[in-house]
């Protein structure tokens, strides 16, 4: 009789069988080597293969979680979203820029609470001008990247009130000073890295310094390997290095030990084929080492493997719009948890979660 065809595996349908399987065979493996005083090398490296996280599916539809009843100022509206935190709680933060708010989203609720940035725009203690980037501390504080005053602030847990912990000097380039800042990471020694946007370059600050050191972009504007032009999105590796969205030279540029960065997607041009990119927002590193980029003017999420510089899109892809599998101007993204990808659809004023791409 003819083969049977392998059934595509559906990570809403078969994750969990997916997971049984995969300890199934793990126990098998381990019980198969009872008297062994040690595992082989070749035995360790598929005890490895099945504890890596795999791959299970493009996610084409996505459920909307916060936002999408048009531009607003209501407790369910946002207008033109920009960041994203998860706390611990799995509640979703949102740096909602226009509003110049932070609004948190309690796991299944469409009805966000303001929890920074009540009295509207301004330079005060209890207030936010374009907020970009929302980041969660080990204690709970949130900082945020108060970008047109061109300072981060933390707020401690259940405060309205920040502290400016960098910044806030007026815009500038010294190494307390930012243009535009855009993106902010908390590292695991407590260091902070933030996009500086306008300056064309990334600061670090050590955990309770004042000044900034530029790990990335020392030369200006441009194209160079030491360059960057108007970078928006930032990632950690686990290895320390960072990976910056370089927006408007349309690639991902990764830094390690040295201010001269290697491209690691895009860097072709602007274009819409699976090896360009087009005004790239954010980037975040994936649990099996590939890297999730938001291609923001093709109106995708693009998948590019370990290695590889030729992407696939994950989300997204299908033209600019508001439909369930559509994006506008996709502009940050996370993992959750359970693997589920959820973006910033910024264009359409809103949160999607696409279904978990790892199990």
């Amino acid at each position: 009789p003819p083969a049977l065809a392998p059934q595509r595996m559906l990570p809403t349908q078969d994750g969990d069988a997916l997971r049984r399987f995969r300890v199934l065979a793990l126990q098998r493996l381990c019980d198969a080597q009872p008297c062994a005083k040690r595992i082989s090398h070749e035995v360790r490296k598929l005890i490895w293969a099945f504890l890596r996280p795999v791959v299970v599916d493009r996610a084409t539809a996505a459920t909307t979680v916060a936002g999408g009843r048009g531009p607003g100022c209501g407790e369910d509206q946002l207008n033109f979203p920009s960041g994203l935190a998860l706390a611990s709680d799995s509640a979703l933060l949102v740096a909602d820029s226009l509003n110049h708010r932070v609004q948190r989203f309690r796991l299944g609720s469409s009805k966000g609470v303001t929890v920074i940035g009540h009295r509207g725009r301004g330079a005060a203690a209890d207030q936010l001008n374009h907020p970009q980037s929302v980041a969660v501390c080990a204690d709970g504080s949130l900082l945020v990247a108060d970008a047109t005053n061109h300072r981060v602030q933390r707020f401690e847990p259940g405060s309205t009130s920040g502290v400016t912990v960098v910044g806030g000097h007026g815009q500038g380039g010294g190494e307390n000073q930012f243009r535009f800042p855009a993106a902010l990471k908390v590292a695991p020694d407590g260091a902070l890295f933030v996009v500086d946007r306008i300056n064309g370059r990334v600061q670090r600050f050590a955990a309770g310094g004042a000044g900034g050191v530029t790990v990335a972009g020392s030369k200006g504007h441009g194209h160079g390997v030491n360059q960057l032009n108007m970078p928006c999105g930032l990632a950690l590796c686990p290895d320390g290095a960072v990976l910056v969205a370089d927006t408007y030279n349309h690639r991902v540029q990764r830094f390690k030990s040295g201010l001269a960065g290697l491209t690691v997607a895009g860097g072709t041009g602007r274009g819409g084929c699976p090896h360009q990119l087009s005004h790239p927002r954010a980037v975040t590193v994936c649990p099996d080492g590939s890297l999730l980029v938001a291609d923001a003017r093709n109106h995708r999420v693009q998948r590019f493997s370990p290695g590889a510089l030729v992407g696939e899109s994950v989300a997204g892809g299908r033209g600019r719009g508001a439909a369930p599998d559509q994006l506008d101007n996709p502009a940050s993204l996370l993992l959750a948890p359970d693997g589920a990808l959820i973006v910033v659809d910024s264009g359409n004023h809103r949160v999607q979660r696409f279904g978990p791409l790892f199990m």
